[in-house]
C-alpha cells in the first residue's frame, strides 16, 4: 500500500498524485491519496487507519515531503487502533522523530 500525504504542488517539479496513482497501478501497488496541508485532522487519520487495515500484513509506505506528516498521521491512526501511548512515542522517537507536536492528541 501506498499513503501519498502530499498535496499536487506542494513544490514546482513534484509528481502529481494521479502520476503517482497511475504507476503504482501499473506496478500492482494499491494507492492512496491522502493529502495533509495544514495539519492533521481526524479525516486524516481515519483514511490511515483504513488504509492500514486494508493493508493487512503486507507493507505500508506512506510519503510526505519530510515524512514528518506522515509518521505523525500513521502514528496517530496506530493509537486510534489501541497501541499505546508509549508505543507511539517510542515508534516516533526511534525514527528520528519529536513527538511533542502531536502529544495532545495522543
Amino acid at each position: 500500500m501506498l499513503v501519498n500525504n502530499r498535496p499536487d504542488g506542494e513544490e514546482p517539479g513534484q509528481p502529481l498524485a494521479g502520476d503517482i496513482e497511475a504507476a503504482a497501478e501499473q506496478a500492482g501497488i494499491a494507492y492512496r491519496f491522502v493529502p495533509i496541508i495544514r495539519g492533521i485532522g481526524p479525516a486524516d487519520v481515519e483514511s490511515m487507519q483504513k488504509a492500514i487495515r486494508e493493508t493487512g500484513d503486507g507493507t505500508l509506505l506512506a510519503f510526505c515531503r519530510s515524512g514528518t506528516r506522515s509518521a505523525f498521521a500513521y502514528a496517530l491512526a496506530q493509537r486510534e487502533e489501541g497501541i499505546t501511548r508509549d508505543e507511539v512515542d517510542d515508534g516516533l522517537t526511534e525514527v528520528g522523530i519529536d513527538p511533542a507536536p502531536i502529544a495532545h492528541l495522543l
